[in-house]
């Protein structure tokens, strides 16, 4: 996996592998946007000139006000061609559609109404001082190339037509199990080491590839081994009970231990 790349684990144990996208993509997409609010501009300012006598003689002597109202439609327009484009196109702007980059949640999935007018009303912070600086910083140097706006409104802006992998064989068995994760205040887990996890991964990679007799012998083994140290009861259960106690010690401790690039 690149450096670029990232993986989700949504609520419902499906792993999503996005793509992010780094400063030149998303500055390219800005250019862009950059180029369609100055038009926006040029159209609102072909209006005033058509309307300019009456313009004239309404703000005659209220230029403090002209500049208050110049000043609020300005803001007016950055902010919601940013919020609107995003939220009623799926995270995307006219740039970042033409660039083929969106925004999402962390999970990966659709943001929240909330989530773009966070991340869009911090615009005005990571402009700072000047031309984006500060948020220009902040994408380079974030591990997940993130702004002040993202980290606030929990998104990310990826390469868009990521999907969703297919689930395993483990991961359907799990589902057919109804098997959740241990509530980890029951389980004793300094005891599990990076040993015992790679025993634990050695025994679900291989759950599909053993004969039953096979599997009912390492089962009990690795149920023996493990279940003591992190306090999981083994007396009286039998070989489906300690099966789905193992992959339920699996699901509990894997975001932990498994190992990621980032």
């Amino acid at each position: 996996m690149s450096q670029e790349e990232w993986n989700i684990e949504t609520p419902e144990h499906v792993s999503v592998r996005v793509r992010l996208a780094g400063l030149g993509s998303r500055a390219a997409a800005l250019i862009i946007d950059t180029a369609l609010i100055t038009l926006i501009y040029i159209g609102l300012g072909a209006v005033l000139l058509f309307f300019e006598n009456n313009l004239r003689v309404f703000f005659y002597e209220r230029g403090s006000i002209l500049l208050a109202i110049a000043l609020l439609i300005i803001f007016l327009v950055n902010w919601g061609y940013f919020f609107f484009t995003e939220w009623l196109a799926g995270g995307k702007t006219l740039g970042k559609r033409l660039l083929g980059i969106r925004v999402v949640d962390d999970q990966g999935g659709s943001p929240t109404t909330l989530s773009i007018l966070v991340r869009n009303l911090l615009r005005v912070i990571d402009m700072l001082p000047a031309y984006y600086l500060l948020g220009m910083i902040m994408v380079f140097s974030h591990p997940k190339h993130k702004r002040l706006g993202d980290l606030m409104g929990g998104t990310l802006v990826v390469y868009d037509g990521h999907k969703k992998r297919k689930e395993s064989k483990l991961e359907k068995e799990i589902q057919k199990r109804v098997i959740e994760a241990f509530p980890e205040e029951t389980l004793t887990l300094h005891a599990f080491q990076k040993k015992e996890w790679n025993l634990l991964k050695t025994y679900v990679n291989r759950f599909f590839t053993m004969s039953s007799s096979q599997r009912k012998a390492v089962t009990y083994e690795v149920a023996n081994l493990l279940f003591p140290k992190v306090g999981i009861d083994v007396v009286g259960k039998d070989e489906q009970e300690l099966e789905d106690d193992l992959l339920r010690l699996y699901i509990t401790v894997r975001e932990e231990w498994q190992i990621t690039p980032f």
